[in-house]
């Protein structure tokens, strides 16, 4: 059910093949089309994504293991933040879940500050 929804807010979003769609980065929504979610949107899109990663790694949620817990919309908000900056809006929404991640579980700002500064080269290779 969830994924289907995921696949439904990706659809919703004018989701494109190849590269011609900047709301993508190796065809993964990005921060372009984070921001033009509705919160309903992103809340599915969270969902999603937690549920795919229990299906395909038999883990628990992502932000849910001990000192990273944070409910969906504690999630969405944090990756809001990280795309109100605009340099950051190329880079994968999942990419920025993990950067959300490190943050939570006490990683130093620095190795944060130097896994953005990577993911914002990384995305702009590919976009």
């Amino acid at each position: 059910m969830l994924l289907t929804a995921l696949a439904v807010t990706i659809t919703s979003i004018g989701a494109q093949t190849g590269q011609t769609d900047r709301r993508f980065t190796d065809n993964i929504p990005n921060g372009r089309a984070w921001i033009q979610m509705s919160q309903d949107q992103r809340s599915f899109f969270v969902a999603g994504i937690r549920a795919a990663i229990v299906q395909v790694h038999n883990e628990q949620t992502l932000m849910m293991e001990p000192g990273a817990r944070m409910n969906t919309e504690e999630l969405c908000d944090s990756l809001s933040r990280i795309y109100s900056d605009p340099v950051n809006l190329a880079i994968p929404v999942t990419a920025a879940m993990m950067v959300v991640k490190l943050r939570v579980t006490g990683t130093s700002p620095a190795k944060v500050e130097a896994v953005v500064a990577d993911l914002r080269k990384t995305a702009a290779e590919h976009q």
